[in-house]
């Protein structure tokens, strides 16, 4: 009995796509709360350092709040898409590629964050617990307990969004006897979100290209101000690692964008189809 469950259980996992949908729906917008907050709080700060930014930071705070919704919104949609998606065998592996190419970039950051938080924990352990609510505020309010929440949290939801790309690899792209039109609505939220991203990657594209020519003025500004200067290595492996995480989440949409049927024609009851006929 155990084991048809377990079974189950995994074909759920790796096959069911509105179900990975929402899971991926639900952690995404988990994640999110923490970075916008960092993000609007950095803004708030270099707008009190600079008054004559004031309608910039706010045109960019506004921006932030609208791309972050972008991405939910449309896994939602594709939650409650109930028209027929056939993803054809070069799709399926466009979004394996992506799912192996994030699951490579997020064990990356994995062993970091064990170091972390086993020293994060031993900083708890030393707490006295035997205060109550005094050691409890301690803990709450400790910016580590934070970072390790988001941290969480994020990883929760890129393992979701690995889930829904391997959904889309195990789905298969055979003909249908009868298939559902895509709503309106949800075209237009896919196209939203691939021209988003798509955005997106070309800028990661454009710092790319521009790396050389920016780590050369960076390493002019440190040696004329004292400091140490980057290293060039460091520099591109964040920018490589950045696009790559970019691209993975723009082919999600981009795929789905792809796969979706345009509403076939029905002829009506007794019209002739043969046009050369007079």
């Amino acid at each position: 009995m155990i084991l048809p469950s377990l079974r189950g259980s995994i074909k759920f996992w790796f096959t069911d796509l509105r179900g990975t949908a929402l899971i991926a729906c639900i952690a995404t917008v988990l994640s999110l709360p923490i970075p916008v907050w960092n993000a609007i709080q950095s803004s708030i700060a270099i707008q009190s350092t600079y008054p004559r930014t004031k309608w910039l930071i706010l045109s960019g705070s506004a921006l932030i709040y609208v791309f972050s919704a972008i991405m939910p919104v449309f896994l939602y949609t594709l939650y409650r898409n109930e028209g027929t998606l056939r993803f054809p065998r070069r799709l399926r592996l466009l979004a394996l590629t992506a799912a192996v190419t994030f699951a490579a970039i997020v064990s990356t950051a994995l062993p970091g964050w064990v170091r972390y938080l086993g020293s994060y924990w031993s900083a708890m352990i030393i707490l006295d617990w035997r205060s109550g609510g005094s050691a409890v505020l301690t803990f709450l309010h400790d910016p580590r307990t934070i970072g390790q929440l988001s941290f969480m949290l994020v990883e929760f939801s890129n393992i979701a969004f690995i889930l829904i790309l391997i959904a889309i690899f195990r789905q298969g792209d055979h003909q249908l006897d009868s298939e559902v039109s895509i709503s309106n609505p949800f075209r237009l939220i896919t196209n939203v979100t691939v021209i988003a991203w798509g955005a997106v990657v070309a800028i990661n594209v454009a710092r790319l290209v521009a790396m050389p020519v920016i780590f050369s003025q960076l390493r002019d500004f440190a040696v004329k101000s004292g400091r140490k200067p980057p290293e060039f290595e460091s520099m591109m492996t964040d920018v490589i690692q950045t696009f790559l995480s970019h691209a993975c989440f723009f082919a999600l949409p981009y795929v789905v964008y792809r796969s979706q049927l345009k509403k076939r024609e029905i002829p009506l009851p007794g019209k002739d189809l043969n046009l050369s006929r007079s």
